[in-house]
């Protein structure tokens, strides 16, 4: 009896392995599919010039991702130590988007490295081996191992990006959101990334080239905004990004600074008009008040986009003159910026922030403006 019951649990155990087996097909992946689970292409690394980098996010993608991507049978497979000599004996594969995965056994005691050193050992290495274009596979694996936003290595991903003039990954990212989870719906991820555009325009003192590519950004930016991924679609929400005051504040000012260096102080598209025109109806004390404390550490947050709101309303009233949209407002908004802002810059200064600070960045953006 009890050799029966021995050859019975073998039986049923090679006939769940071959049910699994049978069960490893998935679906590509599609933003209308995105709600689904399993069906998604399994995020890959492009090889890079260093090995060591390379192992890391190996070992991401085999004990992280990888699982992430299976479907519960199939984690039941990789996991279960009563298939592991099975998966050796008769090997098993899941096919995701493209790509076929072999099944292998995993001992979740010993042989998954904890996530959080490895994402950061792996930000480190991309930083110094200039390997920016594998962060948008990172994000993807993350958000798929980890559907519940990270909003702190989100924020601390996108500081970077900024730091090294990658913008143009941060859009990738973006326009990827249904994979990667980064979402300008996110009030944190929208004011870092008006800061990195921001950032990423008046280096090198508002170099002309490096400005158009920004006000091309700037374009894409507002078409993000437009979409259900990262807005609320045709209709405005409340409090609608698109109708915030740092939102169009940045893109007035880069607008302006555009017309006031490089087309001889006039508004030769009407795009300055337009966005000085859509501020003042949007404006108000309630929704961005000039007043702001310094936290105890760093600069506020909001500290660029006042500063956006002051450069380019002032360089605005200059370039339309007559025709600046509620002029008498505005500059009383130019004047109230001006005085606070210039405040927190004199407190920040004495703080002697670290040169690759966001107090730091800050205070440069500050000393940047046209005046």
């Amino acid at each position: 009896m009890s050799d029966f019951c021995r050859t019975c649990a073998l039986r049923t155990q090679r006939s769940a392995v071959s049910a699994l087996r049978r069960n490893t097909q998935t679906r590509s992946f599609t933003a209308s599919t995105s709600a689904q689970k399993n069906n998604a292409a399994l995020p890959t690394f492009a090889e890079t010039s260093s090995p060591e980098l390379d192992d890391v996010l190996l070992q991401l993608r085999t004990k992280h991702f990888i699982p992430a991507y299976l479907n519960k049978r199939q984690r039941h497979l990789i996991f279960g130590d009563k298939f592991k000599q099975e998966l050796e004996n008769n090997p098993a594969y899941a096919t995701l988007g493209e790509e076929e995965i072999p099944l292998k056994h995993i001992d979740r005691r010993s042989e998954i490295p904890a996530r959080k050193p490895l994402v950061l050992q792996a930000l480190r290495l991309i930083e110094e081996n200039d390997e920016w274009r594998q962060l948008p596979s990172l994000l993807e694996g993350l958000h798929k191992a980890r559907p519940t936003p990270d909003l702190v290595l989100q924020e601390r991903i996108l500081r970077k990006l900024q730091l090294n003039d990658q913008f143009p990954v941060i859009l990738r990212s973006l326009r990827r959101s249904n994979a990667t989870g980064l979402t300008l719906k996110n009030d944190a991820v929208l004011n870092q990334v008006l800061n990195a555009l921001r950032e990423t325009a008046s280096l090198e003192n508002w170099e002309q080239t490096r400005l158009e590519r920004s006000l091309k950004h700037a374009s894409e930016l507002a078409e993000l905004l437009e979409s259900t991924d990262h807005g609320s679609g045709r209709k405005l929400s409340p409090n609608d990004a698109r109708t915030r005051p740092a939102v169009i504040g940045l893109f007035l000012e880069l607008h302006a600074v555009y017309a006031s260096q490089y087309q001889g102080g006039k508004d030769v598209d009407g795009k300055v008009k337009a966005y000085a025109t859509r501020f003042m109806a949007t404006f108000n004390e309630s929704n961005q008040p000039a007043e702001t404390d310094l936290p105890e550490v760093g600069a506020p947050i909001e500290f660029l986009s006042k500063m956006s709101i002051y450069h380019g309303l002032s360089l605005a009233s200059k370039i339309l003159g007559g025709e600046m949209p509620d002029a008498p407002r505005a500059n009383q908004i130019v004047q109230q910026y001006e005085q606070r802002l210039s405040t927190l810059a004199a407190a920040l200064s004495a703080r002697n922030p670290e040169p690759h600070s966001f107090a730091a960045s800050s205070l440069r953006a500050w000393d940047a403006c046209v005046r």
